[in-house]
C-alpha cells in the first residue's frame, strides 16, 4: 500500500491511502500539462492532480517519488 501527500498551491494538504500512482507527462504541444493520477483502495475511480507538490510514500513512510506540477509553491 502507498500513501500520497498533496500540497496544493493555496497551502491545503491532502493525505490519502492509495494503491496506484501514475505520472502523465502530458502533451506540451497540445496544451496538456503534466498530471498525476492515483487510485484509492477498493475504488476504480481515478483522481487527477494538475498542480501542487505531490509526495508518494511506501508502507514504511519512505518517500519513493515526488512531483512538482504547475507553479512552484513559495517557501
Amino acid at each position: 500500500m502507498l500513501t500520497i501527500k498533496i500540497i496544493l498551491p493555496n497551502g491545503s494538504q491532502i493525505v490519502e491511502e492509495t494503491c496506484k500512482v501514475y505520472y502523465d507527462h502530458g502533451e506540451k504541444g497540445e496544451g496538456i500539462d503534466d498530471n498525476v493520477l492515483y487510485i484509492e483502495p477498493k475504488s476504480t475511480a481515478q483522481t487527477r492532480i494538475r498542480e501542487g507538490e505531490i509526495y508518494v510514500m511506501n508502507e514504511n513512510g519512505k518517500t519513493i517519488a515526488n512531483y512538482y506540477l504547475g507553479e512552484r509553491i513559495p517557501a
